[in-house]
């Protein structure tokens, strides 16, 4: 079982490509500055529908409980249930990356 067949998600749309959440997840780390959890659930739920309000919440307090920044936990968790592990790298490496 590939980890994309492991979560199902009832959100209408998903990422396109690894490329399309790299580049999705560039657009919103050069918005957030400081608190990025606003921001990350108007473009992850409103803008590009990749999860429902009901999914970002969920996967928002499984980032709090485990250690690290919150924003690049949810995006890792993100990228994870789309395209696995590669999927994972492109939605953090945005966030790592200094701007």
């Amino acid at each position: 079982m590939t980890s994309t067949a492991k979560y199902k998600t009832s959100a209408p749309n998903k990422p396109k490509s690894c490329w399309d959440l790299f580049c999705s997840f560039t657009l919103m780390a050069m918005q957030a500055f400081g608190g990025s959890t606003a921001i990350a659930q108007r473009f992850l739920v409103d803008q590009k529908k990749w999860l429902t309000q009901s999914e970002f919440l969920d996967l928002l307090t499984v980032s709090q409980v485990l250690p690290g920044p919150n924003i690049m936990i949810l995006t890792i968790v993100v990228g994870d249930r789309h395209f696995g592990w590669r999927g994972a790298l492109a939605s953090f490496l945005p966030f790592s990356i200094p701007e």
